[in-house]
């Protein structure tokens, strides 16, 4: 029977919120899962513990106003919610099905967690390419009939709650006074509450996926992500890959030019140890200062008839200059991944620091062993995603 929608629009509101709040909560207890499944007993300090699972707080929270959206969008203009048995029962399918396929995710991500010891990512769309090689490893690697009763037992038990949730609000009022500028204030209050939970943070820039890797602790950074969040995040990065047999051709070439002594064809390997010849004798304190928009061909030091950096030029002449430092786009992010790694950054996807994927590296700067390590920043770490190259790995 048709029911009055006037009557019951702060009633969906309120379904929303708690139906969000259910959702943030699923996801906590599967973090809390991933933790007490994947923790090493390793020492891990109490401050980053608690950041992990507040910045995955956040992650979950995005994740949830996401799947509730269309609700929220439809509630602002007058929609068929709460109206009759149809409406009411597809949106049930909707929520049900949305996170029975999260929960499919989450299931994949552990797996994978266990198997591989990194969480899931566009990467394993690859497994995709040979199906039944695939499905018969999950097969004899994992409990299959065991983790699909448990998959159908929390889908079942939260379609069960969502019912019951839906049943509830639909007979509520939660408000006789149905005016306009009430029910205009409410939807900005809400907008403004759900555009705070989808940006994360007060800051310039969004959460983002960089801000999980504030740790050089791996497991750590894996707590803190969302992993379907983590695999959108991943995803236009899917196809970033190299030509193996065009790096085994030209490795020759590129260990030459790197000055790498012994060649390690089959290795690939490019280590190589250099010395300046007006090396300091004992340990120097080392200051890196990376100027934004000082290109090179803006020095003297590049043969500028206008000498427009002689203070520049005389300190590359009088210190260690590295005059084979090459960085092959105007892009700072570019310059900074170069800066910190010694490799060109050659990502066609923007710069390798907004890539997840290439989030591990080696940095030059560890190489100092006994040096106490300081990065400043005049500016947001989330610019360029540079955090997770920074902060993860120094």
């Amino acid at each position: 029977m048709a029911k009055n929608y006037q009557s019951n629009r702060f009633s969906v509101f309120a379904f929303v919120f708690t139906s969000v709040a259910c959702s943030v909560l699923l996801f906590s207890l599967m973090r809390i899962g991933f933790y007490a499944a994947f923790s090493t007993g390793d020492v891990i300090a109490v401050n980053e513990l608690v950041q992990a699972f507040y910045l995955g707080f956040k992650f979950d929270l995005r994740l949830a106003l996401l799947i509730h959206l269309p609700i929220l969008l439809l509630r602002v203009y007058p929609c068929k919610i709460f109206i009759n048995d149809g409406a009411n029962k597809w949106w049930r399918y909707y929520l049900a099905i949305a996170h029975a396929a999260i929960i499919a995710i989450y299931s994949f991500d552990f797996g994978h967690y266990d198997y591989l010891g990194s969480r899931i990512d566009a990467t394993v769309l690859r497994f995709l390419l040979d199906p039944v090689i695939s499905a018969n490893m999950v097969w004899e690697s994992y409990p299959i009939i065991w983790i699909n009763i448990a998959y159908l037992a929390i889908i079942s038990a939260y379609y069960w709650l969502i019912k019951k949730l839906i049943c509830r609000f639909e007979h509520i009022t939660l408000c006789s006074d149905q005016s306009r500028a009430r029910y205009f204030a409410t939807v900005t209050i809400v907008t403004l509450l759900v555009f705070g939970g989808l940006f994360g943070k007060l800051s310039q820039y969004p959460l983002r996926w960089s801000d999980a890797f504030f740790s050089t602790n791996s497991f750590v950074s894996s707590l803190a992500s969302n992993p379907v969040i983590y695999f959108y995040d991943t995803f236009k990065n899917r196809e970033s890959s190299y030509d193996l047999a065009k790096v085994e051709a030209d490795y020759p070439l590129i260990a030459d030019y790197l000055g790498v002594e012994n060649h390690q064809h089959k290795k690939l390997d490019y280590l190589r140890h250099e010395s300046a010849d007006n090396a300091i004798a004992e340990q120097p304190n080392v200051v890196m200062v990376f100027l934004e928009s000082f290109a090179y061909y803006k020095t003297g030091l590049s043969g500028n008839p206008m000498n427009p950096s002689p203070r520049f030029d005389q300190m590359a002449n009088e210190g260690i200059s590295f005059d084979r430092f090459y960085v092959p786009h105007g892009g700072t992010a570019r310059s900074v991944f170069t800066a910190m790694t010694g490799l060109p950054d050659i990502e066609k996807q923007k710069t390798s620091s907004r890539n997840p994927l290439v989030v591990n590296q080696q940095l030059i700067i560890n190489a100092f062993k006994n040096h106490s390590k300081h990065y400043f920043l005049g500016g947001s770490t989330s610019w360029g995603n540079i955090r997770g190259l920074l902060a993860h790995n120094i």
